[in-house]
């Protein structure tokens, strides 16, 4: 099929989550390899125009020039430089001699369920950019639903691992080919009630 190697990896796992659901009925989603972030190293990239920048590289119309990345993420010139320079000297993004740019992992991840003033912060600021896009994004580009539930906590487990899975099959279906825009998915599960009251 000729794939580039991290299209390769994405379609071994999807195939192979495909098999597993076939042998027992289940789904059993499997996320591609890539590079697992400490919270130090996290940190150092926790801004939110680090991973826009990074998933831009894999979009279709991508172009290794600063004005253009700049434009597309709406930042300034400097900022799109200090995120490239910073990217590269950590080895997340390479620049070839002839300025094309790569990213060095096809995934990045955090540690999940743990307590984090920066991925909170991060995550804090992924929702606020919600509300903006909310009030200036045509609804016909964006979905920002919710609905309340009771929840019964010992099924809590099982509810983020549906979310995960979840994330995953969004990924397969909008990350295949032709990609040229960057999107955030935010999917909010959170107690609106008072917590062992």
């Amino acid at each position: 099929m000729s794939l580039e190697p991290h299209d390769k990896e994405l379609f071994l796992v999807l195939v192979e989550n495909e098999n597993q659901t076939r042998q027992d009925g289940r789904r059993k989603l499997k996320r591609p390899e890539g590079k697992r972030l400490s919270l130090d190293e996290f940190a150092l990239i926790s801004d939110w125009e680090y991973f826009p920048f990074m998933s831009l590289i894999e979009c279709s119309n991508f172009k290794s020039d600063f004005e253009w990345i700049s434009k597309k993420l709406g930042i300034t010139l400097l900022r799109a430089k200090e995120i490239i320079h910073n990217l590269e000297e950590l080895g997340h993004i390479q620049i070839s001699e002839d300025g094309t740019i790569t990213n060095t992992h096809r995934s990045m991840s955090t540690l999940t369920d743990i307590p984090s003033y920066v991925l909170r912060k991060a995550n804090a600021d992924c929702i606020l950019q919600s509300l903006e896009k909310m009030e200036s994004v045509d609804v016909q580009f964006r979905d920002i639903t919710s609905f309340t539930i009771p929840v019964d906590l010992e099924k809590m487990k099982q509810a983020k691992t549906l979310i995960r899975d979840f994330k995953l099959q969004m990924l397969a279906l909008l990350g295949e080919q032709n990609t040229t825009e960057i999107y955030n998915l935010n999917i909010q599960l959170v107690p609106v009630s008072q917590l062992g009251v």
